[in-house]
């Protein structure tokens, strides 16, 4: 189905195909680029919970070895002031592979879920390779 109207239409097909090129080099277009598969990455991850924040920092206490096994490292957690239910992680991994073991690790799954977590409410957002924080490089 058509969701342009005709008059936009018609003068999209009738702009010269010339007229809608930049002046730009190619690798100036390319702003996003691939991380190395052996570079570090570091994740905000805002996450609902069912049952308060106290739940899920004994399961982190009781799993820190397991999420550091697969080559994750937490450097922050808290929950939001307002909302105990709410809260906000930050994670480092060794690399995007070692993210990817996390979300997929059925033990850590589990624990997660026992601890409250509601998994489909969890938001990640990959924060930008200038990220720091004291102590780190």
């Amino acid at each position: 189905m058509l969701s342009v109207a005709p008059s936009r239409l018609a003068l999209r097909l009738s702009t010269p195909a010339h007229s809608l090129r930049t002046s730009k080099p190619a690798s100036r277009l390319a702003t996003f680029t691939r991380r190395p598969t052996n570079m570090a990455i570091v994740v905000k991850l805002t996450q609902k919970l069912e049952r308060g924040f106290l739940p899920w920092k004994q399961m982190y206490q009781k799993n820190e070895k397991l999420l550091q096994s697969v080559g994750g490292k937490l450097i922050f957690a808290g929950p939001h002031a307002a909302d105990d239910n709410t809260m906000e992680v930050i994670i480092q991994f060794d690399s995007p592979e070692a993210m990817k073991a996390f979300k997929e690790h059925p033990e850590i799954t589990k624990e997660r879920v026992a601890a409250g977590v509601i998994l489909d409410q969890s938001v990640p957002t990959p924060l930008g390779p200038e990220s720091f924080w004291p102590g780190s490089s």
